[in-house]
């Protein structure tokens, strides 16, 4: 007779040991591989659709901007700026602005005038190049005659360097 205790038992009893599921299916590609694998192209090709739709978009023409409402209401819409060496004198009336300089004189067609934060900005332009003056409502004191202005300004021609200098109402 055969007779089985708990011990011999226990001996038959297959022992089962936990191995990680990756290191059971060395060489079997997991079915997440595989998916992946497949839609890696198919996600590249629908980013680069979606970026190419992106366009960007020109900004529309500006609408000519109205002052600020803390803009100096004092400033003329046509002044005179006077600097010193060089000795240029510029004088802005209506749509046009007189440039007389050291054995030149310039006539520029006004492109705008309008007032800024601090003043007010002509920009104009002529068959050779570009004038920019910027007036500010600030004392100003000549510095060869010592004379006194209401505005500080600021001329800018062509690519020259900014020259500053005096500025008054024209009459």
């Amino acid at each position: 007779m055969l007779r089985c205790t708990r011990n011999r038992l226990a001996e038959f009893t297959p022992k089962v040991t936990l191995v990680s599921y990756r290191a059971v299916t060395v060489g079997f590609p997991d079915l997440r591989d595989i998916i992946m694998e497949l839609l890696r192209p198919l996600i590249a090709l629908v980013i680069g659709f979606a970026l190419s739709a992106c366009v960007v978009q020109a900004p529309a023409p500006a609408k000519p901007a109205q002052p600020p409402a803390d803009a100096p209401q004092s400033l003329p819409d046509a002044f005179t700026v006077s600097t010193n060496e060089p000795f240029w004198s510029a004088k802005v009336q209506g749509a046009t602005v007189v440039l007389t300089g050291p054995d030149q004189v310039r006539t520029f067609a006004v492109e705008s005038n309008e007032a800024v934060m601090d003043g007010r900005v002509v920009t104009a332009r002529d068959a050779a190049g570009t004038l920019e003056l910027r007036i500010t409502e600030r004392l100003c004191m000549d510095s060869m005659s010592g004379d006194s202005f209401v505005y500080t300004a600021r001329l800018s021609l062509d690519d020259q360097a900014p020259v500053e200098g005096c500025g008054k109402p024209s009459k």
